[in-house]
This record gives C-alpha cells, structure tokens and sequence, in this order.
C-alpha cells in the first residue's frame, strides 16, 4: 500500500508543477482527509497527514515553506523510485 499512496501523491505534485500544500492536496485526494489513518496507534487526525508525514521521513518528500510561512511538499530525493514503481 505505501507504494500506490507514494505515487499518488507524488503524481499530484507533478501534475500540479509546483510545491503542494495540504489544501492543493485536499483537492485532488479529498477521502484521504476522510479516511483514518492505516495505523490506528498514530497521532494522525487521518490518512493525508499519516502519509505525508511518513513520505518525509523517507526522504521521498520535503518540506518547503511559502512567503506566507505555510508549509508545501516538494518531491525529494528518494521519489524518483516511487515514481518508476507507478510506471511499471
């Protein structure tokens, strides 16, 4: 599952060409806000936060922050293999 909820996100920061914030996310992935997170021990409120968390610390994500001080993703430099698992 991590490898199809990696390409999922990473294709919606490719698709929109430019850091994503959660809201940019929200829009294209809307369940995921809905959802629970996979792990029930966390301390995420749902499945977006769960997931993108852990796509930073895998190095498959980073964190930028706008002139507004929000925080938006950007792809790292472990997405490369999330995105040729997606390919393929």
């Amino acid at each position: 599952m991590k490898e199809k909820d990696y390409a999922s996100i990473l294709s919606v920061i490719d698709r929109l060409g430019r850091p994503a914030g959660t809201a940019d996310l929200g829009r294209y992935r809307r369940r995921w806000l809905e959802y629970s997170p996979r792990d029930a021990k966390s301390s995420y409120r749902n499945r977006m936060e769960e997931v993108l968390a852990q796509m930073v610390q895998d190095g498959v994500l980073q964190t930028v922050h706008t002139a507004r001080a929000a925080v938006a993703y950007v792809a790292g430099p472990n997405a490369a293999t999330y995105r040729q698992s997606a390919a393929a």
